[in-house]
């Protein structure tokens, strides 16, 4: 048997290795690529992990894609949204009726009566067209909604199982609080764009175009003046202002997932942080993600901080916006001042001025939902670069196939010259050509410093990883040729620092029964069942546990042990009975 201490305290290195190493200095290796192939994975993940590189390959039709399940219901609400618009583009021309009627009445008492009539029936019809359009608006919403809840429920389903089915040494170079992140506020951005946003966008494109034909057929002449306007906004500032969100997104993403990861770590080793007395310290951690802007500080000082990127993203957003609406309002008090003169030669009645004019606060409105869409869509794509990545990437170990003997496990266990680094510190090996024999039905024990392999010789049994060279066998199979939830499924691991989930006592203990039942597909595990409380209660009294898990205030169907550190022990030694 090789040396098993040697090197002393190489896995304990293994954490601290993680933020001395940069992926600059790591030697090429042909069996070791990186996370993802962007610039900036070397930064956002501390080094890359294994698996199979990918490019970002992200493009607009991408994100779209997302949305393909939900096309029937979305182009559902974008037909009732145009219902709703027609609603609105009719009523100005029908007021307009109203308008002349009103004007060629004036001084001719006798045609008082023609008008009156005039006027209620047309207001009877513009009130007919508001209830209709709002009703068609409101079906349309729904429709938007619902899709954009069915969309992000299953991006979120896709990408924890996708993440799930990575190998440890992907999560040891990943944040938990990053893929926490990742799942929560990105999928959010996504949702928006792939539903509402990309609605909008397109009813206010609607908007626009619908409002600048109607103008046209009205007046030619001002139409001009507000089209070259609208033209000259969409071309220089529009589209470079989506490209201006789009990246500062990305950089504010960036940096809520740090101050995620930052407040993620100091909640969850709450005792390590009172231990140390480390509380400002983990502030001013978390404040170095987020800023801390005084009351004097107006603008954001220098750093890459969410406040420092949300406010020059809000900047962006507002002048994006707000350079719209002058354009369009300038154009309008133009116009007005060409159609009064028009109207002066005779070349235009007076109705028609104010449906010109409602048409240009439609399509004011359309602006603004151009703007605001756009800039969501922006969001969204920046947003949405990290997701793509997490989903596009090959773990390096498979999760399915393999052979899964007929026969029971031995547990004749054998290591063979095993060589092996963590995927993050390959400059620093923790096996150096480790031999160890095990017989069947023997009890061993590993001794040796901190740091020495010890948990490294499990996890590599369990598979979490793959060693560099060498073999590993049980009862003379290749634990890489066994599949990998057979393999796991023989054995059970006491952790030495085990936590628990938010669940019940009773769900803790029966969590192996759970995750096989889940594997079956056999649906949940009903504790309430006396058959399986049964299995559960044995397993305790043969852990002597029972009375102290029965003596607990909450007792079996106990939800206090999320947190719960002296359960810890006990409850993960017992939840590896099947």
């Amino acid at each position: 048997m090789s040396d098993l201490s040697a090197p002393i305290n190489s896995e304990r290195q293994q954490d601290t290795s993680r933020s001395r190493s940069r992926w600059w200095s790591r030697p090429a290796r042909a069996t070791v690529e990186p996370l993802v192939a962007s610039p900036d994975a070397a930064s956002d993940d501390g080094s890359a992990a294994a698996g199979k590189a990918v490019r970002p390959g992200l493009t607009v039709g991408k994100v779209f894609a997302l949305s393909s399940q939900e096309r029937p219901v979305l182009l559902l609400a974008v037909l009732l949204r145009l219902g709703s618009e027609g609603c609105s583009f009719a009523s100005p021309l029908i007021l307009a009726t109203a308008y002349d009627a009103v004007v060629e009445s004036y001084g001719h008492e006798e045609r008082g009566d023609a008008t009156r009539e005039v006027i209620l029936r047309t207001f009877t019809w513009v009130l007919a067209l508001h209830v209709a359009g709002q009703a068609l608006g409101f079906l349309s919403g729904f429709a938007t909604g619902l899709s954009g809840e069915r969309v992000v429920s299953r991006l979120r389903r896709r990408l924890y199982e996708h993440l799930l089915r990575q190998e440890m040494g992907f999560f040891d170079a990943q944040k938990s609080g990053d893929l926490v992140s990742r799942l929560g506020s990105d999928t959010l951005l996504l949702q928006q764009a792939t539903t509402s946003s990309l609605n909008d966008f397109f009813i206010g494109l609607v908007k626009v175009v619908g409002g600048v034909t109607l103008m046209f057929i009205v007046s030619w002449q001002m139409t001009l003046i507000a089209f070259l306007s609208l033209l000259g906004w969409l071309v220089l500032v529009c589209l470079p202002g989506m490209r201006l969100v789009s990246r500062l997104t990305k950089q504010y993403q960036a940096a809520l997932a740090r101050a995620s990861v930052a407040s993620t770590e100091s909640l969850g080793m709450m005792r390590t942080v009172r231990c140390f007395a480390a509380e400002t310290l983990e502030v001013g951690r978390y404040q170095d993600c987020i800023g801390a802007p005084t009351g004097r500080e107006w603008w954001p000082s220098a750093g890459d901080t969410t406040y420092r990127h949300g406010a020059f993203k809000s900047a962006a957003g507002t002048a994006l916006t707000s350079s719209g609406f002058a354009v369009i309002f300038g154009a309008l008090q133009v116009s007005v001042g060409v159609g009064f003169w028009l109207i002066t030669y005779g070349q235009l009645q007076f109705g028609k001025l104010t449906a010109f004019q409602s048409y240009q606060m439609q399509i004011v409105m359309g602006i603004g939902q151009l703007a605001s869409s756009a800039m969501s869509l922006g969001q969204a794509i920046g947003g949405a670069t990290k997701i793509f990545q997490l989903l596009d990437r090959e773990p390096r170990l498979p999760t399915g196939g393999g052979q899964s003997p007929a026969e029971p496990m031995r547990g004749e266990i054998a290591f063979e010259g095993v060589v092996f680094a963590f995927p993050t510190a390959e400059d620093v090996p923790v096996l150096r050509g480790f031999t160890l024999s095990v017989k069947a039905e023997s009890t061993v024990a590993l001794v040796g410093s901190s740091g020495c392999g010890k948990s490294t010789t499990l996890s590599l049994l369990l598979r979490f990883y793959d060693p560099q060279r060498g073999a590993i066998t049980i009862d003379g199979h290749g634990v890489g040729d066994l599949d990998q939830v057979w393999l796991r499924s023989q054995m059970a691991l006491v952790q030495q620092e085990p936590l628990l989930f938010g669940l019940s006592v009773e769900e803790n203990v029966g969590y192996s029964l759970s995750a096989a039942r889940a594997r079956e597909g056999g649906g949940r595990v009903d504790f309430n069942d006396a058959a399986v409380r049964a299995r559960v209660e044995e397993a305790c009294r043969r852990a002597n546990a029972h009375e102290f898990v029965g003596g607990l205030s909450d007792g079996w169907g106990g939800t206090r042990t999320a947190s719960g550190h002296l359960l810890e022990p006990s409850l993960s030694l017992l939840r590896t009975f099947r």
